[in-house]
This record gives C-alpha cells, sequence and structure tokens, in this order.
C-alpha cells in the first residue's frame, strides 16, 4: 500500500513537471474553440497573460514575478502596450491575417528592483518582431494565444473592456477626492460615501469646480483605492448602464489615473 501510494505521488508530480507549467500558471483546456482574429477583437479585451513556455516545452517562470498584477496586453489604434511589467512598454503593430508584426518597443525609463527589473527585456525580447496569434474561447472566455518567431509561446485569458462590457464610449470626467468619508443612506442600506467635488479644466488647463462644496459619492470607482491620507483628483471613465438594479447607480465609474495628489493628516 505503501509503495502504491509513493509511486502515484512520483507520477503526479513528473505530469506537473512535463507539463511546463509553473505553479503561479493557470492550466489551459483542450476543449477550445478558435474564432475570429481581428484588430476590433484584439482590442476588446485586456489581454492577462495565464502560461508561457519556451521552445522546449519549459515554463519561463520570469514572467510570473507579479502574480497580483500579470504582464497584460493592450491594443488600440495600431499600438500594442505591454502592462504590469517593470517600466510601461509600447509600439506600433500590423496584423496580416495571423501574424503580428511589432516595431521597436518603447518604454518608460523608471527603475525596478529584481526580479521584476527583468520583465521589459523578456517581453520585449519576445513581443518585438514577428508572431503568430490565435483566439479561442474556453468555457466561454476568450484566449490569446502568440507564438514568437524564437518557439516561445504565451497565452492570454481575455478581460472584456469597459467598453466592451458597457457597450459604450465613456465621458472623461474629473473628480477632487476628499480623504474623509461619510456614512451614507444607500436605499436600505446605509455605507460610507466618498466624498466628492466635480472639476473641470479649461482648454489652458486652470482648473474650476462645478460646485464648492462636497457631495456623496455612491457609486464604486472600479480600480480605485482609497487612502485616507491623501486629496486626490482622478480623471475617471463614466459608462451609461442600461437597466441598472433598483437603488444601483445609473452610471459606472473606471479610474483612470491621478491628476493630483496631496499628503494630508
Amino acid at each position: 500500500m505503501k509503495n502504491s501510494l509513493l509511486l502515484a505521488m512520483s507520477l503526479s508530480l513528473m505530469a506537473c513537471t512535463h507539463s511546463g507549467l509553473h505553479p503561479n500558471q493557470t492550466s489551459i483546456s483542450d476543449s477550445a474553440t478558435t474564432i475570429s482574429l481581428s484588430n476590433p477583437t484584439l482590442s476588446s479585451y485586456t489581454w492577462q497573460l495565464v502560461q508561457a513556455t519556451n521552445q522546449q516545452g519549459q515554463a519561463i517562470s520570469s514572467l510570473f514575478v507579479r502574480p497580483d498584477q500579470p504582464v497584460s496586453l493592450q491594443f488600440k489604434d495600431n499600438n500594442i502596450g505591454i502592462l504590469n511589467t517593470c517600466n510601461h512598454m509600447g509600439g506600433t503593430y500590423k496584423l496580416k491575417g495571423n501574424v503580428l508584426s511589432v516595431g521597436n518597443l518603447v518604454s518608460t525609463m523608471m527603475a525596478c528592483d529584481a526580479p521584476i527589473n527583468q520583465l521589459d527585456s523578456l517581453m520585449g525580447k519576445i513581443i518585438e518582431g514577428s508572431s503568430t496569434l490565435k483566439i479561442t474561447t474556453v468555457n466561454g472566455q476568450p484566449r490569446l494565444t502568440l507564438v514568437s518567431a524564437s518557439g516561445d509561446t504565451l497565452v492570454f485569458k481575455g478581460i472584456a473592456t469597459p467598453e466592451t462590457k458597457y457597450g459604450t464610449q465613456a465621458e472623461t470626467i474629473f473628480l477632487e477626492i476628499s480623504p474623509k468619508t461619510q456614512t451614507c443612506d444607500a436605499g436600505v442600506r446605509q455605507m460610507q460615501c466618498l466624498q466628492v467635488r466635480q472639476v473641470k479644466y479649461n482648454d489652458q488647463g486652470l482648473k474650476s469646480y462645478v460646485s464648492n462644496s462636497w457631495e456623496n459619492f455612491y457609486a464604486p470607482i472600479e480600480g480605485y483605492t482609497h487612502n485616507i491620507n491623501e486629496r486626490v483628483i482622478i480623471r475617471a471613465k463614466k459608462y451609461p448602464v442600461k437597466n441598472p438594479p433598483a437603488d444601483a447607480s445609473s452610471a459606472a465609474y473606471v479610474f483612470d489615473m491621478i491628476v493630483e495628489r496631496e499628503q494630508v493628516k
């Protein structure tokens, strides 16, 4: 019985080793359906890396050093962006059939600690030049498979962009957010509301306030984390929501960037 158990454990370990998967990587099911490859399909999603192997089928573990912020690709207006590496990287691309051709990438010049600092060069070597693409769906979720000229294979899962999710373009707004929150009524329940003032900027970049008084903000802002020690002005995307549930906001808000930041006691 003991020998049988050891044999089963050994076979299980061998299966994991030969699969080429790093512990942080996600196994991809073989039951996938191929879908049409096009620029609109690529730009409809943010593509998060879930699996990477070299030409020998071995896992490229060094691409998974930020499990909470997976390396991602974005496609828009014939430009490709590489997110969650050390620096933000990007360049132009062309798609002809299933061949993706990426020009020289440019990036910001921020320094990062090891091992994050190696992500730029690793992704640059894989993405620059020509590679082949395939999009499939696995359990209803899009998967993008990229095979580089050197034989590396990257698999990404598609996360719908807000434009795809809400089916419309956004209105860009600016919100000043107070460090303090306020207890407020949200239908039959109470919650902590952000205190905000909407900001306007003119053509010269001078700001003014729609209202000088702080107002309760009932809707969540996707991607924004509130800090009770900061006063910030953020740029956000506002999307109308069709047929919102009762007591829910008729708009969805997505954090874009911080415009101003001030530390407060």
